[in-house]
């Protein structure tokens, strides 16, 4: 398979999560910053991501790159 094709099921499993728009999707995109995405909607899309193309998350520092979902006690504080 191609990078091209890889990418083409990479941005319609984004598309289809995120109800983005494959063209606004390139390789300069990024989740947090451009899509404004973040928390729980990450942890949906690595999962989806992981199905697909089999990838390991194990090792990745989720909080390092994303927060985590607004929740009334981290409000209070």
């Amino acid at each position: 398979m191609s990078f091209t094709e890889r990418f083409n099921q990479l941005a319609a499993i984004v598309s289809n999560e995120l109800g983005v728009q494959t063209k606004d999707i390139t390789l300069n995109t990024r989740l947090r910053e451009d899509l404004k995405i973040d928390g729980d909607d990450v942890d949906v899309l690595f999962c989806k991501i992981a199905e697909q193309f089999g990838v390991d998350w194990q090792g990745f520092v989720f909080y390092r790159y994303f927060h985590e979902e607004p929740h009334l006690f981290s409000l209070t504080f």
